[in-house]
């Protein structure tokens, strides 16, 4: 029993001495503290500091897409305001050829019986070219249509009266228009016009 006693006390000899190898000295402890303690105050802000900058970076690319979203909406605004002015530019190049058609066709038929007859001609017969110049032979064309179509709209009938067919009561065309005398053509004419008109 001495024996294993002997054995216990050596055990902590060596126990004792071997914590004094492991006791690290009370200065030595301290500057390690220390520096530990620094070492996390840095890290703390360089930790801070980096998710500071993660802040502002998100906040970044957050202000480029509001302004990118808003380009977008302002490139989308001026897209629509470009076609809507297209609209109207085609919607105004539209009204003047067709004003310019109206004003060469009455030159070329002559006055009518009420300027409103001219809503007869059809104007889509009428061609223009890419500068947008009327074709004369168009013109013609649908003067000349309008002329035997509708030869009681025209105001000067009598100076038209080879243009004009000879109407009966039931509308249908007869012979003998070029045998009468002026004074009968005109009695004619203005028989048939009231009776059209009515």
């Amino acid at each position: 029993m001495e024996e294993e006693k002997m054995d216990g006390i050596q055990e902590q000899e060596a126990d004792v001495q071997q914590d004094k190898d492991e006791v690290v000295p009370k200065k030595a402890y301290l500057e390690v503290t220390k520096d530990m303690l620094k070492y996390k105050k840095e890290l703390r802000e360089y930790q801070t500091k980096l998710e500071e900058l993660a802040k502002q970076q998100k906040e970044a690319e957050e202000a480029k897409l509001a302004e990118q979203k808003k380009f977008e909406e302002l490139a989308r605004l001026k897209s629509k305001e470009a076609e809507e002015l297209e609209a109207a530019l085609r919607a105004e190049r539209s009204n003047y050829t067709k004003t310019l058609k109206l004003n060469r066709l009455i030159q070329e038929i002559g006055e009518l019986v009420k300027p409103e007859y001219i809503n007869f001609a059809n104007l889509d017969n009428i061609e223009v070219d890419e500068n947008g110049n009327i074709l004369e032979d168009s013109i013609k064309k649908e003067a000349d249509r309008f002329k035997q179509e509708h030869p009681h709209l025209l105001k000067k009938i009598a100076d038209n009266a080879s243009l004009v067919p000879n109407l009966n009561k039931t509308n249908k065309i007869t012979n003998g228009v070029q045998g009468m005398s002026k004074i009968e053509l005109e009695k004619h004419l203005k028989n048939t016009l009231q009776s059209i008109v009515r």
